[in-house]
């Protein structure tokens, strides 16, 4: 048998061989292409080597840049300080002078007359007092004028500055619960809207934040106050300017109670207070003088706390325009808006304040307040544990968890403090509608919550039961009262005198003409604290067979409903304007009509005749025997059921320093620093 090489032998050789060099070219290839990898790999990682760099050069920078600022920033307002502070004591030189030849014009008078010559303490006004005192309590008002600190409120900054570790620079952000209605000073608005102007617009005098029995001067450097107390006079600064530069004098004073109390500007809540003063008067260019109406008790607190608009800027609108415009914001304060405020409006945006450039004061630290919004509850916690924000409020059901978290409170401060302005929850009825019209049905009501229950259980212990509307630690209060009790038993009996049974049986209370006790309770959406509430009051009128509906309202919404008393019953809360506190625009008859705060339409004449009565006593003893026989009625009549007071838990951002509680609060941002080496970055 041949063996012979064939065509199909060569053909499979052929293919062996090319299969072969085929896979030696591929194996050549591969390692090129490894070799090219492991090329670009080594750029790779040389090139985030150099982004590091780069970047930790950035961070260096920038912190450097930071610093500088702050150091330039610290030796412009100490060159400032200087000055102002020789033109001060140049200034001061003079009015000595001044002094010195009134006193013996005024000695050679007294000698004549055969006087003892001026009184330079005691119970009287005397020759240099210069308003510097103390008014104890908020008591007999024209003593106010006493009530004085004559460093003011720079005296406060500065001490801040004291502190080795003090540092201009960083931002304050805070979150709020809904977007800020308006930021037009003295129309209705909300808490939020008034922190804001606070910074922005400025006051005569305010109250000390430690001593609130004290006034410190802000754009008033002195007061007189007539004996009788129907007369007031502020001695206003000479260096105050508004934002703009234009400077500030008593015509923006005058202007501002006069645009204001003009009948077609929208400010019922201020022209209630304001209707006491009878006129405003300039006496030269920086002197005021309050002419007022009667003895009002805070009388001199409204004339010192008109926050002033400056009478160039405002004049440029129409009361229509000042009325409608959500956002003409501009004073003489520390901050202002970021924006033009013809331009602001109400949005899901944060609001934002700036330094004002042109302040007349001391400086403030912190560049910017920043007010961001969180519709929900969930997404706030989120961006604060993201340190998106500095200051959270905790609220009741979040106390505990929020206590014993620690991831949450690292870096931060935990407060817990009762401010002497305290306010309270309540759930408002409205008494316009027949089913709240009868006493005995809103007592029942309030017999029906079983608040001490809900103190301990819903909201863990940070609340007391409210028994009325004056803070337990002031002296308006009746000692005497004790807060409605929890009894169905007898609230059953009160609805049935008061024609509400259960005629058919179906577990709902009905009166005489068929119509069941089926009411709506209105609360504020983004605040679970008021929906726990809600809750719980509802499964507590089951039990008396009365039906509740929870109506879950934003806050803009809910403003709106308030206004035109479009709600059955409604859960809020008030704070105290002061050490003493009027009831005056929540209870007072007056205040039902034209956009008035008595949005529950709560008439009593009895009401109306010792509130009266005590906002003209002088006499302390008195005006608070009357305060104490309002706390009576409204217990007795139960125009609120008044839930709770509060002490104020907060968690705050440990790099701001000198961020702590005070008697009235802790909103004093334009004292807070954060140190240079604590600073963040922002954009």
């Amino acid at each position: 048998m041949d063996n012979r090489f064939g065509i199909k032998d060569l053909v499979f050789i052929v293919l062996i061989v090319t299969t072969a060099v085929l896979v030696v070219l591929g194996w050549t290839q591969r390692d090129r292409q490894w070799d090219r990898l492991d090329t670009a790999l080594d750029m790779m990682e040389r090139q985030q080597q150099a982004m590091g760099e780069y970047e930790q050069t950035v961070r260096a920078l920038r912190s450097e840049n930071t610093a500088l600022r702050g150091g330039v920033e610290q030796m412009t307002t100490q060159v400032g300080e200087f000055t102002q502070a020789v033109n001060a004591m140049t200034e001061q030189v003079g009015e000595v002078r001044d002094g010195v030849n009134k006193l013996v014009t005024v000695l050679e008078e007294s000698a004549k007359q055969g006087n003892a010559g001026p009184s330079l303490g005691g119970e009287s006004i005397g020759l240099g007092d210069g308003g510097a005192g103390r008014l104890e309590g908020g008591e007999v008002n024209f003593e106010a004028g006493k009530a004085g600190v004559e460093g003011g409120w720079e005296e406060r900054r500065l001490a801040a500055r004291q502190n080795d570790d003090f540092a201009f620079g960083d931002w304050y952000v805070t979150a709020i619960t809904s977007a800020i209605p308006k930021l037009t000073p003295y129309l209705p608005g909300d808490t939020s809207g008034t922190y804001v102007q606070g910074q922005v617009l400025e006051m005569l005098a305010s109250r000390d934040w430690d001593e609130p029995d004290q006034w410190r001067p802000v754009l008033a450097e002195s007061w007189e106050v007539s004996e009788d107390g129907l007369t007031v006079a502020f001695n206003l600064r000479k260096n105050v300017k508004f934002a703009n530069g234009e400077p500030f004098t008593s015509e923006d004073v005058v202007f501002t109670y006069e645009w204001v109390m003009s009948p077609e500007i929208a400010a019922p809540r201020m022209k209630s207070y304001w209707e006491r003063i009878e006129s405003v008067t300039a006496d030269g260019p920086h002197r005021v003088v309050f002419k007022l109406k009667d003895t009002y008790f805070l009388g001199f607190s409204i004339c010192a706390q008109v926050q002033v608009l400056s009478k160039q800027y405002y004049s440029q609108f129409t009361a229509q325009e000042f009325n409608s415009l959500p956002g003409l914001l501009y004073g003489s304060g520390p901050y202002k808006l970021r924006e033009d405020p013809k331009e602001w409006r109400s949005s899901t945006e944060p609001t934002v304040l700036v330094r004002n450039e042109n302040y007349w004061g001391v400086q403030p630290a912190l560049d910017r307040l920043v007010f961001k919004i969180f519709t929900s509850r969930g997404p706030m916690v989120t961006a604060f544990r993201n340190r998106e924000f500095d200051h959270i409020v905790v609220y009741p059901d979040e106390y505990l968890n929020f206590r014993e978290d620690q991831n949450l409170r690292q870096g931060r401060r935990w407060l817990e403090f009762q401010p002497v302005n305290t306010g309270y929850r309540y759930v408002g009825w409205n008494c316009a509608k027949p089913m709240f019209a009868d006493k005995r049905v809103r007592q029942a009501l309030t017999m029906l919550i079983d608040r001490e229950q809900m103190a301990r259980r819903e909201m863990n212990g940070t609340v007391a039961v409210a028994n009325g509307p004056f803070s337990p630690l002031g002296k308006q209060a009746d000692p005497s009262i004790e807060p409605w009790p929890y009894d169905p038993e007898r609230a059953m009996k009160q609805l049935a005198e008061a024609g509400w049974e259960d005629r058919d049986g179906n577990g709902v209370l009905e009166n005489e003409q068929g119509v069941e006790f089926v009411f709506e309770l209105t609360i504020p959406a983004s605040v679970k604290s008021y929906e726990i509430m809600a809750e719980a009051i509802r499964e507590s009128m089951k039990r008396g067979k009365v039906s509740v509906k929870i109506n879950k309202q934003e806050w803009n919404s809910m403003l709106e409903k308030m206004d035109k008393r479009d709600f059955d019953a409604i859960s809020l809360g008030w704070g105290a304007g002061g050490p003493e506190s009027d009831v005056f625009q929540m209870f007072h008859s007056s205040n039902i009509a034209d956009g008035g705060d008595n949005n529950g339409g709560y008439r009593s004449d009895r009401v109306d005749e010792a509130i009266w009565q005590a906002r003209f006593e002088l006499d302390p003893e008195k005006r608070y025997a009357l305060w104490r026989e309002v706390h009576r009625i409204l217990h007795d009549e139960q125009p609120y059921t008044f839930m709770f007071v509060s002490r104020q838990v907060r968690l705050v951002d440990q790099r701001l320093h000198n961020a702590n509680p005070t008697k009235l609060g802790f909103v004093h941002w334009d004292e807070w620093y954060v140190p240079i080496g604590q600073q963040v970055p922002r954009q």
